[in-house]
């Protein structure tokens, strides 16, 4: 069974051995890049947006080389009889530390829209309906605003033709790691070291 979705999922988001954008995320990917401003910007900026300019810059250079790397790390796990027991309830939480502009979550979300229009059951198909909740996390607010609206404009877009997916809420925590402190022997009694 595994090997025959692997090969199903491939021959869809890997023809030829080359991995692919599905048609929804090229235009959602098209579409905020066509509204971001084209300027150049230093490759620090285009690692690190900050502005809008520099976002455009990362979506055209980066975006798609991180999207495809997750979906080709994470294959075989989301065909894995352990996935499955993991979205057994219909419901999967993603939490996307470092978000940026939510490119995992995305890769993740079109890959298993990809897993579950494979597996159809034609019987059920609320079987195969997944509710995802995203948590994006990065220090960065503009980061945060556009991953949030690329997660809702896949959703909008997706919705047209498939319904195995919904996005159940959004949350956005834009908070960097906490600042170190000394360890008091207070602190180390509360966690159990003493």
């Amino acid at each position: 069974m595994n090997r025959k979705l692997k090969n199903l999922v491939l021959k869809e988001l890997c023809p030829d051995g080359i991995w692919q954008l599905t048609d929804v995320m090229k235009s959602v990917l098209k579409y905020h890049i066509s509204r971001l401003p084209k300027r150049k910007v230093s490759e620090d900026d285009t690692r690190y947006p900050q502005s809008p300019a520099d976002m455009r810059a990362f979506l055209v250079k980066f975006f798609v080389r991180h999207y495809l790397q997750t979906q080709n790390s994470l294959l075989d796990y989301m065909i894995s009889q352990d996935f499955f027991e993991t979205i057994e309830d219909r419901h999967l939480q993603i939490l996307d530390i470092g978000s940026g502009p939510a490119v995992t979550s995305l890769a993740i979300t079109d890959l298993l829209a990809c897993v579950l229009r494979h597996l159809r059951d034609k019987r059920d198909r609320s079987r195969n309906k997944v509710i995802v909740d995203y948590i994006l996390n990065d220090i960065s607010g503009f980061c945060l605003g556009t991953g949030q609206q690329m997660l809702s404009d896949y959703f909008r877009i997706y919705s047209r033709q498939n319904s195995h997916i919904t996005h159940g809420h959004i949350f956005r925590l834009e908070k960097g790691f906490p600042k170190k402190h000394k360890s008091t022997s207070k602190d180390k009694e509360q966690i159990g070291l003493l």
